[in-house]
Parts: structure tokens; C-alpha cells; sequence
């Protein structure tokens, strides 16, 4: 019988390191053709997600948040970013509103969203209008899952 050994320690992980390491590989392109993005994850990683990102968002750079009624979207014809936090919240009459924006033919603008719950789910239920969801989802992210271990002592501990 082999004698019993101590586990190692678990390793210590960092939810945004493999997602930033992606996004800057793929800058250059993201910063040329200015993809709709949809980032899924909790505030802190969606927070990193979107801090990675500034080099590609066309200015000026427009923030709003979902919960916030009434949503106030740009003009069509104006070039810049539009950042929507937890667009999950948003109320069918705002999804179609937002839909409809996303549908004109002359828009330029970037748009940015985050939500801390899948989409898809909410959209297999009725609750979050497909075409909605598919115009958002050009690029998605989930930050819920990119994470990797940290070499120990890397982070100081």
C-alpha cells in the first residue's frame, strides 16, 4: 500500500485572462470591421471584457443601462459605439424598439452588450425577441467560462 500524500492545492484562477488574451489577438480586426458584441458574465468580468475592448470602439463612446427606461439609442446615421448594460432587462416593447433601430439601413454604429444570463434560453422561452438576439450575437462572449489557472505566486499570495 502506497502511503497517503497531501492533495495539492487548488489552483487559483482568473475568470478574464484566457478572454483577454483572445480579444487582444483578435484587436485588429474587431477595431476594422466594428462587430456588434455580445458579452455574457457577471459584472466584473463583462467589466474586463469591456475594458479590453476600448481600442476598438468607434467614438464617441454612448453607455446606457438596460433598466433604465426609456432606452435612448443614437442616431442611425451617426458612427460610434453603444455600450447597453444587462440587456436582458430590457421589456419586449424596448427589444422590438431596439430591433427596429438595428435594422435601419444606414446604421453605423457599433453596438456593445452585456447580460449576466444567456440570451438564448430567454429567447427558446418568448421572453427576448430572436431577431434581436441574433442581431446582437454577431460576436459572443462568455466570460462566465474563460478561466485559467494562475501559476502559484502570480498573484502575490
Amino acid at each position: 500500500m502506497m502511503p497517503a500524500t497531501a492533495s495539492p492545492p487548488p489552483p487559483n484562477f482568473n475568470a478574464t485572462e484566457p478572454l483577454i488574451r483572445v480579444l487582444r489577438n483578435e484587436l485588429s480586426w474587431l477595431s476594422r470591421a466594428h462587430p456588434n458584441i455580445l458579452l455574457v458574465g457577471d459584472g466584473a468580468a463583462t467589466a474586463a471584457a469591456l475594458s479590453e475592448l476600448q481600442s476598438i470602439y468607434q467614438f464617441p463612446v454612448i453607455v446606457r443601462n438596460c433598466g433604465d427606461l426609456p432606452l435612448v439609442l443614437p442616431p442611425t446615421e451617426s458612427a460610434n459605439t453603444l455600450i447597453l448594460h444587462d440587456v436582458a432587462a430590457l421589456p419586449p416593447g424596448e427589444q422590438q424598439m431596439l430591433s427596429d433601430w438595428l435594422s435601419s439601413g444606414n446604421r453605423r454604429t457599433q453596438v456593445v452588450t452585456t447580460s449576466a444570463e444567456a440570451l438564448l434560453p430567454l429567447v427558446t422561452t418568448g421572453a427576448f425577441l430572436a431577431t434581436l438576439y441574433y442581431r446582437l450575437n454577431v460576436i459572443y462572449v462568455d466570460v462566465t467560462g474563460a478561466v485559467a489557472p494562475i501559476e502559484p505566486g502570480a498573484d502575490g499570495r
